[in-house]
C-alpha cells in the first residue's frame, strides 16, 4: 500500500467511525424523549383518573407504620395528609 491509499483508508475509518458514534447519540436521545412523553403522558393520565387507591396500613398505638400493604394496583401509596409533606417536594415536582 501506497502512504495515499493508507491516509484514505485511515480517513474512511474516522469517517465511519464519526457517523456510528452521531447515530448512536441519535438513537439515544430518541430514547430519551421517548421516555419522558410517556412519563408525561402516565402523569396526565394519572392527574385525570381523579383519587388514587391508598395502601392499607397497620399501625402500633403509638400511630408507628407496623406494615402496608399495596394497592389493588400494586403501588406503594401511604395516606399522608398535605401538612405532612415537606414543600420541597411541591417546589421540585413542579420544575418536571
Amino acid at each position: 500500500m501506497t502512504r495515499g491509499s493508507k491516509t484514505r483508508s485511515a480517513k474512511r475509518i474516522a469517517a465511519l467511525l464519526g457517523g456510528a458514534v452521531v447515530s448512536v447519540g441519535l438513537l439515544a436521545a430518541a430514547g430519551v424523549l421517548t421516555k419522558i412523553n410517556r412519563d408525561i403522558e402516565a402523569r396526565q393520565a394519572v392527574i385525570a383518573s381523579g383519587p388514587l387507591p391508598v395502601s392499607k396500613v397497620v399501625l402500633d398505638r403509638d400511630d408507628r407504620l407496623l406494615r402496608a400493604f399495596l394497592t389493588t394496583d400494586d403501588k406503594w401509596r401511604l395516606p399522608v395528609e398535605l401538612d405532612e409533606i415537606d414543600p420541597v417536594y411541591f417546589k421540585t415536582a413542579d420544575r418536571i
